[in-house]
């Protein structure tokens, strides 16, 4: 019987690693080598990483513009598109193949609006962070709605990036034209044409790191409530690591941080930045410390 495996360019450039270096790597439900986050930057050149981190900034940039719209902040919904045109145009430059899927984390945020739940996604990124890239208007209207929901995904995108620079530049002559609506109709169809897919990420130990990112991205706008939820959710994955033993030589480690996460969160108030200070510090150091268990 005849078989044919379809093998991805990350699998191809994995299983040549081990290979090389002799290394071994588990296998996940996809049939996809599991690695560490960083490592697995590491095995692909500066322009793919950049083309990596420009696409998540940009994706990030689009999403916070269509927030912009929903609250009508002209402003800052032009910020965000220029800014995103700005990391399309390095990925235009650059020539990225236009078949290329990449597979990039973001923070998933669902809050609960009047017109119905309404999301945005904030880069989880690698090397620099998204910091003072979230605008302090769309974040602070952000910050008086019910968050619904928060988790950490993988969306699979192909940069067709020609087509994408047109509809950002028909969203901005929309937005400055004030055609809201419009504008964000376009936003709606160029993300139909760029997203493959979109998938939880499982690995309770991602989701830790991750949340304290964006945590850290929260609390530099004082979106100090989501800021909390996001903390809580980082709290919840550290007692899976606890439970499942995923660090078993650490696992003492993440209960440790769960309770010290714990102690600094206990009754802080949301409309008190003073305290928040500290908690602020502190998820630098907890954030370098968890990468060292990746």
């Amino acid at each position: 019987m005849n078989m044919k495996i379809k093998l991805s360019l990350y699998t191809l450039v994995l299983l040549m690693a081990a290979l090389t270096q002799g290394r071994v790597f588990a296998i996940d439900e996809l049939g996809e080598p599991i690695l560490p986050l960083e490592e697995r930057f590491k095995l692909f050149g500066t322009v793919e990483r950049a083309a990596s981190e420009s696409a998540q900034k940009m994706i990030g940039h689009l999403t916070l513009a269509q927030q912009s719209l929903e609250f009508k902040l002209k402003t800052s919904a032009l910020n965000h598109l220029q800014t995103a045109k700005a990391e399309a145009s390095f990925l235009l430059k650059e020539k990225i193949n236009q078949s290329q899927e990449l597979s990039l984390p973001f923070g998933r945020v669902t809050f609960e609006m009047g017109s119905g739940d309404t999301q945005i996604y904030i880069p989880v990124l690698i090397g620099e962070g998204f910091e003072g890239e979230l605008d302090d208007l769309t974040m602070g209207k952000l910050e008086k709605v019910k968050i619904k929901n928060m988790s950490i995904v993988h969306r699979v995108v192909k940069l067709e990036m020609i087509s994408a620079m047109k509809l950002m530049n028909s969203a901005q002559e929309q937005v400055e034209n004030d055609q809201f609506n419009e504008a964000s109709l376009t936003l709606d169809k160029l993300y139909a044409g760029m997203l493959v897919s979109e998938e939880k990420v499982k690995d309770p130990l991602l989701s830790v790191w991750a949340n304290l990112v964006l945590a850290r991205e929260f609390m530099n706008k004082s979106s100090y409530k989501s800021a909390r939820y996001t903390l809580r959710r980082a709290q919840d994955e550290l007692k899976r690591l606890e439970k499942e033993k995923v660090l078993k030589k650490s696992n003492l480690a993440a209960k440790e941080l769960m309770s010290e996460i714990a102690l600094l969160t206990k009754n802080l108030d949301e409309k008190a930045p003073g305290p928040w200070l500290k908690v602020k510090s502190k998820t630098k150091e907890w954030i370098g410390k968890v990468r060292t268990w990746i």
